[in-house]
């Protein structure tokens, strides 16, 4: 391979990591050329209009780009088939019931996003034939709940892996809300702390597929470590 090809092939790579598609690298007959996948038109619209209504450090755009990002490193390392697009879609919505505008009462989050999906969908392009895997992702990405199929697994690994180690002690100290206007937020340090030690407990026991079982020691340890040092720092949480 040329140093020529090379630069091109790191090029493209790169830029395509940057905007979280997976590359497409295809080879030819004695060469191996890099074509950087271009965007569906549908996944810009789903982009713009997640970035603009879920904005909230716990479970807005960013978790969902996380989930999304790390799904696909999750079925890599399994070398599991996963259909990229239902992975994206499902990504970008799974949480939208976790906000007022989209919230109904008495239903939970995941059930109220799965019925939000075809409308949320249908305007963007979204190829619909792939709706009811990306309902099914929905449905059961909480840790307490069951996948069933591939994107599904990773889906839910990914998203329970995102309650524990830093990023999981950033999201839940993100839902303090002495106002009482974000759904699912806690009144204090004290209620964060109940509430890392209730998902240090009740999540690793949780995570499915091989890979996510990998990822889980480290991401617990830290948050072990984290709840024994601030337990030493305030006396036993007494002075949080």
């Amino acid at each position: 391979m040329t140093i020529k090809v090379l630069l091109l092939t790191a090029t493209l790579l790169a830029g395509d990591l940057a905007l979280g598609h997976a590359p497409v690298l295809a080879q030819t007959a004695g060469a191996a050329a890099a074509t950087a996948a271009q965007p569906a038109p549908w996944r810009e619209k789903l982009k713009l209009f997640a970035q603009a209504s879920f904005k909230h450090p716990a479970w807005g755009y960013s978790h969902s780009l996380r989930i999304y990002n790390l799904s696909l490193q999750l079925a890599a390392a399994d070398k599991a088939v996963v259909d990229d697009d239902v992975l994206f879609a499902a990504a970008l919505l799974h949480d939208a019931a976790a906000f007022p505008a989209y919230a109904k009462k008495d239903v939970d989050h995941a059930d109220r996003a799965v019925e939000l999906a075809e409308g949320l969908l249908r305007d963007t392009g979204f190829p619909m034939a792939k709706l009811p895997k990306v309902q099914a992702v929905m449905r059961t990405h909480m840790f307490f709940r069951e996948p069933a199929g591939p994107e599904a697994l990773y889906f839910h690994d990914a998203d329970s892996l995102d309650w524990l180690g830093a990023i999981g002690i950033a999201r839940v100290t993100a839902t303090v809300d002495l106002t009482g206007t974000i759904i699912g937020g806690v009144p204090d340090g004290p209620a964060v702390v109940r509430q890392l030690q209730a998902f240090l407990q009740a999540v690793p026991p949780r995570i499915l597929s091989p890979a996510g079982k990998a990822m889980l020691p480290e991401r617990r340890v830290f948050l072990e470590r984290y709840l024994s040092t601030l337990a030493a720092q305030t006396d036993d949480f007494k002075t949080l």
